[in-house]
């Protein structure tokens, strides 16, 4: 984000202070130009005056106030005050050893026979010396300080001890999640020119398949399995292939709750206990949790249960609820590291004056957000596009609004500027169109054959339709015409990003036939009035 350079750093620094002062003191009974604001979003709950503060720093018009954290109006954090020694994830890692040498960290629990059996688990201690041995091993093959290392396998303890290598040894660790399809897994390693991959058997077989197709790869490290059922790397590539335990033994010479106590007994209890019955605390994001679900969740579990909000390119938090709010609707206050501003977006109406909310394109600035994306220097906004007459659409804002319709287990909104109305490609609930099917004495053979079913089709839209009306869509927000598809999203077709998001560009071309077919068949149903 950009920083605003109307007034030195001198003058911010003291206007910020006796706004920070004004705040503190006692409120004059017609003070009228107080600078900094107090923001009570979450309630009156809060030990604070309120969620955050608000900074009186002028802003060109079209933007709204910039907003930081209560707990930390003069300044951003970028270290916790109580340890300022503690400056990268490295720094961290080694902090927690120092102190919890003994104590459990990582624990695992493998289901050979179908049952959940005990926790096996390793101590700080335990992952620090392997931590320290994946490291040294990386550089007694030569890999440099600065290589990237990717992780190529599901989330288990190797994932964490590896990438611990990766922040004490200066290497760049990549997540290759195990889902992703070779030519994803294939774009990263090269776009990354990684050099290490950390595997399990199930993703070796896949990277060897076109292995020879990455030459930037010089090692590949299995995590789990033995040298006996190790394949070879093609003999035409200058890979080397080791197991976890070799990489490892080169190197390692030595080595606020609400509680019921009956209903806890007779029901709480039971669905702790399938969560291991010490859980204290959950947290959410992604996606807004519905307010009912938030409430279930905190009945069933009497914990904390906490939303926020933020993305890969912050770091993660831009903001989270504070712990003891028991209010919902809403993400809490900024991250004492970061501060938050709104933007207008006129072409979507969307402006500083809205009500009962002002709202805008949300901006963050402060010492936890990246600098940029690798080797992308431009990368486009979220999806935004515009109709045929001039309308902006935000499709996934669309897209949860139809995820309520009960027919629906997943969306995608599509539209574009030659036409002026969107369609969509809903991938079935298969048991709810199923039952509507057998009430309204629906025959078929399979479930792709009621999804063509035009009975089928507007029975999906209707209901869409009834969705969109209650979460008060504007007109133009409604689909006007709907395919239904059996087979859903997911990781394996490409429809889906690691994170569960639709890929939109793959999705358009996946289903350029059926969207096709919509505008095709919008356009002959369209009268001469509506055409002219």
């Amino acid at each position: 984000m950009a920083r605003e350079h109307e007034q030195s750093p001198m003058d911010a620094a003291q206007r910020r202070l006796r706004g920070v002062s004004a705040h503190l003191r006692p409120p004059a009974p017609a003070a009228e130009d107080r600078d900094l604001i107090a923001n009570p979003t979450a309630g009156e709950y809060a030990h604070v005056q309120g969620y955050s503060v608000v900074l009186p720093e002028k802003l060109h018009t079209g933007k709204w106030n910039v907003y930081r954290s209560a707990q930390s109006p003069l300044r951003l954090i970028s270290r916790f005050p109580g340890t300022p020694d503690i400056g990268t994830l490295h720094d961290n890692f080694v902090y927690a050893v120092e102190t919890f040498r003994d104590c459990r960290y990582l624990g695992t629990r493998i289901r050979a026979d179908g049952t959940v059996g005990e926790y096996k688990w390793l101590t700080y201690g335990e992952v620090s010396t392997s931590r320290s041995a994946i490291g040294s091993g990386l550089i007694y093959h030569g890999i440099l300080e600065g290589a990237r290392v990717g992780l190529y396998f599901i989330n288990r303890p190797e994932w964490i001890i590896v990438d611990h290598a990766c922040a004490a040894y200066s290497y760049v660790s990549v997540p290759l999640y195990d889902t992703l399809g070779p030519d994803a897994v294939q774009f990263i390693v090269n776009h990354a020119t990684i050099e290490v991959i950390f595997c399990v058997p199930q993703t070796l077989s896949t990277l060897l398949s076109f292995i020879t197709h990455m030459p930037c790869v010089r090692l590949i490290v299995l995590v789990s399995g033995d040298d006996a059922n190790m394949p070879p790397a093609p003999a035409t590539t200058d890979v080397q292939i080791l197991t976890y335990t070799q990489l490892h033994n080169e190197v390692v010479f030595s080595t606020g709750r609400n509680s019921s106590p009956m209903w806890d007994k007779l029901v709480f209890n039971k669905i702790k206990a399938r969560l291991g019955g010490r859980v204290r605390l959950m947290s959410s994001g992604a996606s807004p949790l519905s307010p009912d679900v938030m409430e279930f969740l905190r009945i069933c579990f009497g914990g904390e249960i906490l939303e926020g909000y933020g993305m890969t390119e912050t770091s993660c938090v831009i903001s989270t609820m504070d712990i003891g709010d028991r209010s919902i609707g809403h993400v809490g206050s900024p991250n004492p590291s970061c501060e938050v501003k709104l933007v207008d977006v006129p072409e979507m109406n969307y402006t500083s004056e809205d009500q009962p909310y002002p709202r805008g394109e949300i901006c963050v600035r402060g010492p936890t957000i990246f600098r940029g994306y690798y080797k992308d220097e431009v990368q486009t906004k979220k999806n935004i596009f515009k109709l045929a007459q001039g309308e902006y659409i935000a499709p996934e804002k669309i897209e949860n609004v139809y995820a309520k319709c009960k027919f629906i287990a997943q969306c995608f909104v599509y539209g574009d500027s030659l036409n002026s109305s969107l369609v969509a490609i809903v991938a079935v609930e298969p048991e709810v169109l199923k039952a509507w099917a057998a009430s309204e004495g629906i025959q078929y053979e399979d479930l792709r054959q009621l999804c063509a079913d035009p009975r089928a089709r507007a029975a999906v839209l209707a209901d869409m339709d009834s969705i969109g009306k209650e979460a008060q869509l504007r007109g133009f927000e409604f689909a006007k015409a709907v395919t239904l598809v059996a087979e859903p999203f997911t990781l394996e077709n490409g429809l889906l990003t690691p994170t569960f998001k639709v890929k939109r560009p793959q999705a358009k071309a996946y289903f350029a036939k059926e969207i096709s077919d919509m505008y095709a068949q919008l356009r002959k149903t369209e009268s001469p009035r509506q055409k002219l």
